[in-house]
């Protein structure tokens, strides 16, 4: 999601807001180290020489959301913010965007596929095609004002010619309203959140449904509302297992500019399972028990949301990325100089990637740490960790 508050005033109100005080240390010999650990265990994760770097500084914001990392061709995916697609002509949009040789030569080539508009986040994830099992990213897009291609799911290849494929566009008779993040489960189901940002920033028309979480089910061609009752879920994320799913509620958020103080900027956690059918049998899944899982203590709420196969949950909200573990207790924090990012994700074991809109960071820490769904057992060099 854009982000449409000034940073300045965000970490005014996060000075006066006090965090929290248990096992605070800053790593390093620098006062200004990027690193906070509020416990142990974040002191394993970073390891012994935690490091944030610079992979790209330009002029325009090509490094805003998306962060997925392809292992067999050591490529990151990113999606820019509204940038100039047509020379000579008053039109924007966000575009895929794909860094090359991260961990060689870096360089990056923007991808102006036409066929989707305006995407937003991805993963990547495992496809059943006519050959055997695909190797593919699963992207939402918001879509345009004229629906013209819609916005909703999608299937990317990450490979020339980066075959695009719509997977759900729309609710039976209605458009989504602004697809904004995508999990997917181990089973093959994905999950998508869909707020109504885009209305709100002139992208789309009018909305014709709640902000709710959807669920695709590729085996089966369907959809169905998955979560309902949240104000604006943006960021989504799911355990090792699958069992678990994580929704950021960033309703502090209008859209608009302002700041609604009593608004939510709760991460909630869920469990997807099979319930009774009432006839002996279970039926499902079905997302339920919501609970409350965490709230960083800033006022960004948790636009993008990942989770590493230890079960800990990385948030990046409007001061940094705050890392909890599965009982949504504290572990750290990293702050990031950005401006206008909105998401995160994992390269090769111990390294994070963060969208600072023009700049993209790389996190350097621990090879223990690794993100869930980021590596395929058949990839070359998978880690042990990895399973499947």
């Amino acid at each position: 999601m854009r982000t449409s508050v000034s940073r300045s005033l965000l970490l005014a109100i996060a000075s006066l807001s006090g965090g929290y005080s248990a096992h605070v240390s800053r790593r390093g010999s620098s006062s200004a180290s990027p690193f906070t650990s509020y416990s142990p265990a974040f002191d394993t994760i970073l390891g012994t020489g935690p490091k944030l770097s610079v992979v790209f500084n330009q002029s325009e914001r090509l490094f805003y959301e998306g962060g997925i990392y392809h292992p067999p061709t050591d490529s990151l995916f990113t999606v820019s913010d509204r940038i100039s697609i047509s020379p000579g002509r008053n039109d924007s949009a966000q575009v895929l965007v794909r860094v090359a040789n991260v961990h060689t030569w870096p360089s990056y080539e923007i991808l102006n596929l036409t066929s989707i508009s305006n995407p937003i986040s991805g993963v990547r994830y495992q496809g059943q095609g006519a050959n055997g099992t695909d190797d593919l990213m699963a992207f939402v897009a918001w879509g345009n004002s004229k629906n013209d291609p819609p916005g909703g799911l999608y299937s990317i290849s990450p490979y020339p010619p980066y075959e695009v494929k719509p997977l759900t566009t729309a609710l039976g008779v209605y458009h989504y309203n602004a697809p904004d993040d995508v999990t997917v489960l181990p089973d093959g189901t994905m999950y998508f959140t869909d707020p109504t940002y885009g209305y709100q920033e002139g992208l789309r028309p009018d909305p014709l449904l709640p902000n709710q979480v959807y669920r695709y089910d590729a085996a089966t061609n369907t959809t169905r509302v998955a979560v309902d009752g949240l104000v604006r879920p943006n960021g989504i994320a799911h355990s090792p297992d699958g069992i678990v799913l994580y929704i950021g509620d960033t309703g502090a958020r209008t859209g608009d500019g302002s700041l609604d103080y009593q608004g939510p900027r709760t991460t909630y956690g869920f469990d997807v399972k099979n319930v009774s059918s009432g006839a002996g049998g279970s039926a499902g899944p079905f997302v339920t028990n919501r609970r409350v899982f965490a709230m960083p203590y800033d006022l960004g709420a948790n636009d993008g949301l990942k989770t590493d196969l230890a079960g800990n949950v990385w948030g990046l909200s409007a001061t940094g990325v705050f890392v909890w573990n599965a009982s949504g207790d504290l572990l750290g924090h990293i702050s990031v100089p950005t401006e206008d990012g909105g998401n995160i994700g994992f390269g090769r074991p111990g390294e994070l990637f963060i969208n600072g809109g023009n700049v993209l960071y790389r996190v350097t820490m621990d090879d223990s740490v690794i993100g869930t769904g980021v590596w395929f057992a058949s990839d070359a060099g998978a880690p042990s960790q990895v399973s499947g």
